[in-house]
């Protein structure tokens, strides 16, 4: 007696099966993978773009930028709330520009970031400090004014670093 088979055994179709659904969950997990590259590339794109905003309008009002005690040389986070106003009769259209612009900016991280800290400060050793820790900041007046940004990642709880130096 002979028997011949005439399609696909059950054993042959689960084999076929998970096969497909292995490759198939590998895909998902690719894509979501680039999704999240993706979103964490255009986070610091939009950040680099922020700080170079911040540098062009240092550039703009140089008188308050270069002063000692100039009111960008602060730090910039959700904690702190930043009044604009001014009780100094000399410079004051300066540094009310200044306040309004450091308003704006830490409206657009609050907006953008869950956890974050901008320094603004005087430094000539740039790319030390820590998040919520130490600016790293040297102060010295012959430094390089200087953005520095820390800020978490809403996906991960990485901590990420960006620093940009104003070019006078």
């Amino acid at each position: 007696m002979c028997f011949y088979q005439h399609g696909q055994s059950y054993i042959e179709l689960t084999v076929a099966l998970l096969l497909m659904s292995i490759s198939l969950t590998g895909m998902v997990v690719s894509i979501l993978s680039a999704q999240q590259l993706s979103r964490h590339s255009i986070e610091r794109y939009d950040l680099a773009l922020l700080l170079s905003n911040i540098s062009n309008e240092l550039h703009l009002n140089k008188a308050e930028a270069a002063r000692d005690q100039s009111h960008y040389l602060t730090v910039i986070n959700k904690a702190k709330a930043i009044s604009i106003s001014c009780s100094a009769k000399k410079d004051c259209p300066q540094r009310l520009q200044a306040l309004r612009g450091l308003k704006q900016w830490q409206r657009i991280l609050n907006k953008s970031l869950a956890a974050y800290s901008m320094v603004l400060c005087r430094d000539s050793t740039m790319n030390d400090g820590e998040f919520e820790k130490s600016d790293g900041c040297d102060n010295q007046f012959t430094s390089p004014l200087v953005i520095k940004l820390w800020w978490k990642s809403p996906h991960t709880d990485d901590i990420y670093f960006f620093v940009l130096e104003h070019a006078v």
